[in-house]
């Protein structure tokens, strides 16, 4: 029993060795090792050479830095090169005989689904999106070719990875993009430095009741100081009472609001701590910020103020020319009317005496 065992063992090792011999004569001619195989029969040996006419392009799909693959229409994978072994990161052993469709992006199946399709009728190209092993986009282009023989139908495809030119193309962009803010930037410091309304980014404060109660200057441009005359230097970082410690609740009231409810407010309003008239847009930016715009209407003002007054003088000036030529006009009737009468008497005192003392009391009413 113990020489059966034995002899058993001797052949499974046997075998095992074979099958060992075997897998790697397999491999050798998988990989180009192998230039013929020699097959012994009745007849004698026989030479079966295994550099055929497409021995070189062989030679040259298992060296190329593109992957390359070929599959049935259901996506499993009859042939790979090590090339898509290492962009994928997977042992090739187990690539071979494995769904391709397993390494397609979950995202991009129905578009790899389509180009299988479409490769049926002509050869097409498409980028997708694969899955590495270690869970890693991969971006590749993938052109394919029809393969129409007397096996079932096949298709070849060349897999390019995409990443190198993925990466340079989003540093492209992204100089592109970085070149295009910092060019905005520009223009905005441009027109934030040389408007003419004056312009404050500003911080309100509240106090322990939650009430507006004063607010910080944060960013303010150069028409801020031309139209206030308070220095920009002197006034970033600072709050408004540190600045103008006189200045009217009012003007912290309505920015306050503004933050408060979030909506923009348009006023025109006389600044007593700076003296001038301003027309202000206050409006929100961000959490208990708000921005102002302004311009000082003070000489406006002053000129709406003077035209009013001329206008007041000038009504005054025609009403008194009014009633002078009224009372012009009522001393000439009653110089006329006693002269008339004075012509009269003498007349009269010859006919009717009576009549004339009642034309003397006439000229005294008229007087």
């Amino acid at each position: 029993m113990g020489k059966e065992i034995d002899e058993l063992k001797n052949k499974i090792s046997e075998l095992e060795l074979k099958l060992q011999e075997s897998q790697d004569i397999i491999e050798a001619i998988h990989t180009g090792q192998v230039d013929a195989i020699i097959v012994s029969d009745a007849s004698g040996e026989k030479i079966y050479t295994l550099k055929g006419e497409d021995y070189p392009y062989r030679v040259m799909v298992e060296n190329m830095n593109e992957g390359a693959v070929t599959i049935s229409t259901d996506g499993t994978i009859f042939y790979s090169n090590n090339r898509l072994a290492e962009m994928l990161k997977i042992p090739l052993e187990k690539l071979i005989s494995s769904s391709i469709r397993d390494y397609i992006n979950p995202a991009d199946q129905n578009k790899f689904i389509s180009l299988v399709n479409k490769s049926r009728k002509n050869p097409i190209k498409a980028e997708i999106e694969m899955m590495s092993s270690a869970v890693r986009k991969l971006p590749v282009l993938i052109s394919t070719q029809y393969l129409k023989e007397s096996g079932p139908d096949m298709i070849s495809m060349i897999i390019t990875d995409l990443t190198i030119y993925k990466e340079k193309e989003e540093i492209i962009i992204s100089e592109r993009l970085a070149n295009s803010i910092i060019e905005s930037e520009k223009k905005y410091h441009n027109l934030f430095r040389n408007m003419i309304e004056g312009f404050g980014l500003n911080e309100m404060i509240f106090d322990a009741e939650g009430k507006p109660c004063d607010y910080r200057f944060i960013e303010l441009n150069n028409a801020f100081e031309k139209q206030t005359g308070i220095l920009v230097k002197k006034a970033i970082g600072k709050t408004v009472k540190q600045i103008l410690p006189d200045i009217e609740s009012y003007w912290i009231e309505t920015y306050g609001k503004v933050v408060l409810t979030g909506e923009p407010k348009h006023f025109e309003k006389y600044h007593f701590s700076l003296k001038k008239w301003f027309v202000t847009y206050a409006y929100p930016t961000g959490k208990n910020q708000f921005a102002i715009l302004f311009r000082d209407i003070t000489a406006q003002k002053k000129a709406e103020i003077l035209r009013a007054r001329i206008m007041r003088e000038k009504t005054l000036i025609d009403e008194r020319n009014k009633l002078a030529r009224e009372l012009h006009d009522t001393v000439t009737q009653t110089l006329f009317s006693s002269n008339m009468i004075s012509e009269a008497i003498p007349k009269l005192w010859k006919k009717d005496p009576e009549t004339v003392f009642e034309r003397i009391e006439e000229i005294k009413q008229l007087n």
